[in-house]
């Protein structure tokens, strides 16, 4: 079985992904945990991986207008859990009604300060992280600014109350350096209210 390879930002990271029916083996579905929010927290600006030839390098996705990215940090993860487009397929609601779905998914990487760096959107498969013992995988929405009140529900019923923390920064031994894919996770430059710069 063939493999592709591609490089996040640092030297030291990479992400093996699906093109064109060229896959990584993320192996048996051995551990499908549940995941559950265990942090959240708003930003501005997401930095976003490299991981496709058409990839924007060095460049960050920020919200449009009136808004900002809520991030969920769904855990824990091990080299062990299999992540499926389930596990993070989940709705967030604000104080105020709202009803916002996931853009993208992303992680800590190692070789970065940010908190999270934006991968893409897994539409099949499962991915598995190489290089920390425990994380999590961080799903983004596009909020607006004003919210500060949020609920998470999850694909499997489960309800959260998300409790958000200011100024988010991963731990050096949450950092992922690799993600392995056995399906496939696609990459957009924009989307419903936010964009690349």
């Amino acid at each position: 079985m063939r493999s592709s390879r591609f490089y996040i930002g640092s030297p030291l990271v990479t992400v093996a992904v699906v093109l064109m029916g060229i896959s990584v083996s993320a192996g048996p579905h051995q551990n499908q945990g549940h995941l559950s929010p265990i942090v959240a927290f708003k930003t501005n600006s997401i930095p976003i991986a490299p991981i496709l030839p058409f990839s924007p390098k060095g460049k960050h996705a920020v919200p449009e207008g009136a808004r900002a990215f809520l991030v969920a940090g769904l855990g824990p993860v091990n080299p062990e859990t299999q992540i499926s487009p389930a596990a993070i397929d989940a709705t967030a609601f604000d104080e105020a009604g709202g009803t916002y779905k996931p853009i993208a998914f992303g992680f800590p990487m190692k070789g970065s300060t940010e908190p999270l760096t934006m991968i893409g959107r897994l539409t099949s498969g499962d991915m598995k992280i190489v290089g920390t013992q425990k994380t999590f995988v961080g799903v983004i929405f596009v909020v607006p600014a004003a919210s500060a009140k949020f609920r998470l529900k999850s694909k499997d019923g489960g309800e959260y109350s998300l409790a958000l923390t200011a100024k988010y920064a991963a731990r050096e031994e949450m950092r992922i350096a690799d993600l392995l894919c056995s399906g496939r996770i696609d990459q957009d430059v924009k989307g419903d209210g936010w964009s690349v710069k």
